[in-house]
């Protein structure tokens, strides 16, 4: 049998739950082998209590038989699956939900297979134990074929390398087939547990879908075309991907950067300014002034006017650039304040500029300059006293 060893989908984040799960399985089974060996007790006599035995079926074994696997290739196997695909999960929806499919496609698995070996297999072999992770698994593989259709997957002692979904859907037929056939054929197979994968599998694409992991799957693939686009020197398609997005999402602010990029590749620093300006008072809007200041440094590198926006907005952008050292563009910020019509704080933004030029660019022409407007548009300005310490210092020291 050909397991999977690994994918391209790229993590981001310790797979705990994974890990932990893998843990406890492999731990089960280390305890139950020690068990059989010091107790004496078979196998099959440790199975029947904690897998589920549809001639006598206990509640409790619907969770600890997807915990317990029947021997070291079984462990093997259902732990290949689980480490491989489980990761992708947990990075997609959260540990405390990949704990949670987990149980719950083992649960319904585990139901699914009792429910069919009771109803339409021989009661002769009713009292074969169900046991492993399987369901539990063919659901974790289920959630990450919606949420990655398309990673592909790369298969131990091969070159093949097919998409997940390609590879689901061969292991899926495979299931059904296999699982159609045992019971037409109502031999010993009848008693595998080909139901509980199905059912594990079929439960994980609904869970899939109620949270809604396909359309988030759309949406990041959408927007990795829009940045292979741009990458491979195809600005247009990507602006019209990061469109797409826009259009779904018009808050997004990773889409608002791309789609201005887009509009700088393709040369219309007009709409490239519109949407850095939109990007920057969204920014500003959630508090977030340093990556304000980076918007601004980008409009700059680009050689793109920002958009209109109140004097406030500017004043605000250029303390933000202060704070961040880019003491030459806080500058014209401020400088700009100060010519605005609308602007409120004239004075203040006179006064930064000046000191700005004084302290930090070893300009005290300009400084002067600066500092004389403020005394002559703003004589009572309460920033008047401090002008007149900076001015006076600057008049009285070498120019």
């Amino acid at each position: 049998m050909f397991l999977p060893y690994a994918t391209d989908q790229k993590r981001s984040n310790l797979p705990v739950a994974t890990l932990t799960l893998l843990v406890i399985n492999c731990t089960i089974f280390i305890g139950i082998m020690a068990l059989h060996s010091v107790s004496g007790l078979s196998i099959q006599s440790i199975m029947t209590r904690v897998a589920i035995v549809p001639s006598a079926l206990s509640p409790y074994t619907l969770l600890t038989y997807m915990f317990t696997q029947a021997n070291l290739g079984h462990l093997a196997v259902n732990m290949c699956f689980l480490a491989v695909f489980g990761a992708g999960v947990e990075d997609a929806v959260g540990a405390v939900a990949t704990t949670a499919i987990y149980l719950v496609c083992g649960l319904s698995g585990g139901a699914l297979q009792y429910m069919v070996v009771t109803q339409f297999v021989p009661p002769s072999l009713w009292s074969s134990p169900i046991a492993g992770a399987s369901a539990s698994c063919a659901g974790i593989v289920g959630v990450y074929a919606a949420r990655y259709y398309r990673a592909r997957v790369s298969f131990a002692l091969t070159s093949v390398r097919p998409h997940v979904v390609t590879a689901v859907g061969v292991f899926l037929l495979y299931q059904l087939g296999a699982a159609v056939l045992s019971l037409v054929r109502n031999d010993q197979q009848a008693a595998a547990a080909f139901w509980a994968h199905i059912g594990g599998f079929a439960v994980g694409m609904i869970l899939a879908t109620l949270m809604k992991l396909p359309q988030a799957a759309e949406r990041e693939y959408r927007r990795q075309d829009a940045f292979r686009a741009l990458e491979c020197g195809r600005p247009g398609e990507a602006l019209t991907r990061w469109a797409t997005v826009l259009a779904n999402e018009p808050q997004n602010l990773q889409a608002i950067l791309e789609t201005a990029r887009c509009w700088v590749a393709l040369g219309d620093k007009e709409r490239a300014g519109e949407m850095y300006t939109r990007l920057l008072q969204l920014h500003l809007q959630d508090g977030n002034r340093n990556a304000a200041a980076s918007i601004a440094l980008e409009l700059h590198r680009d050689h793109v006017a920002h958009s209109s926006i109140s004097a406030e907005t500017i004043l605000t952008v250029a303390s933000a650039l202060e704070q961040k050292g880019e003491y030459m563009l806080a500058h014209l910020y401020f400088a700009e304040a100060a010519d605005a019509p609308d602007c409120q704080s004239k004075d203040a933004a006179l006064l930064s500029a000046a000191t700005l030029c004084a302290k930090k660019l070893d300009n005290p022409n300009s400084a002067i300059d600066y500092l004389n407007r403020l005394q002559q548009e703003f004589p009572n300005s309460r920033w008047r006293l401090q002008a007149d310490d900076l001015l006076n210092v600057l008049l009285s020291g070498p120019r």
